[in-house]
């Protein structure tokens, strides 16, 4: 990624690593496609926040007071895995079970 920067700008490699580095040449054309396209609505609303805890109920529920319980006050304070089953189920819903890596 570097790498193709430094071409874009004509700038030369920072490093040896940046020179010896493949540019992403494939990512481009020749010609630039300047075709029309037709921008795609989003489904969630952008303005829209959580809902109020009062509205939640179950794990929806249990997830929300463990997501405020993280220390987000710096860097590396969350317990990691706490915070990956809460992206989980907000991502995957409350029905799919987290998935048991270790066995």
């Amino acid at each position: 990624m570097v790498r193709t920067i430094e071409n874009i700008l004509g700038i030369p490699p920072m490093n040896q690593l940046d020179l010896s580095a493949e540019a992403m040449t494939d990512c481009f054309t020749d010609k630039p496609d300047i075709t029309a396209y037709r921008a795609v609505p989003n489904n969630i609303p952008l303005d829209s926040l959580n809902p109020a805890l009062v509205s939640l109920s179950g794990d929806q529920l249990y997830w929300a007071r463990k997501s405020l319980e993280q220390d987000l006050e710096d860097v590396d304070r969350i317990d990691d895995d706490v915070f990956n089953r809460i992206i989980w189920h907000a991502v995957k819903g409350y029905d799919r079970p987290y998935p048991d890596l270790i066995k």
